[in-house]
């Protein structure tokens, strides 16, 4: 699965300052961390056409992953604020 935000988007928004390669990996994984959770895995979104709030809850996850690496405590990278990001784009019925 393709990241739906832009390395120099996860950078800026981030403050972080590490290699495309690193960066890459995380934008994929906290990409489809997201559309898990959405359940939606044929949604055809691109980086140029997601969602505001798909992208930010994507940053927001990816923030939270790098987090993660240099805490002791664990990190649930669906949060609170996560949730309240894309909760108009879940369908309710899906646990």
């Amino acid at each position: 699965m393709s990241a739906l935000i832009s390395l120099d988007t996860l950078r800026f928004r981030a403050r972080v300052d590490f290699t495309d390669t690193e960066l890459q990996g995380i934008a994929d994984d906290a990409t489809a961390i997201v559309v898990d959770f959405l359940k939606k895995p044929d949604h055809e979104w691109t980086i140029e056409t997601v969602p505001g709030e798909i992208r930010s809850a994507i940053v927001r996850v990816a923030v939270l992953m790098l987090d993660q690496t240099t805490s002791d405590k664990q990190v649930e990278f669906i949060d609170k604020g996560v949730k309240d990001l894309l909760r108009r784009h879940r369908d309710p019925a899906l646990k």
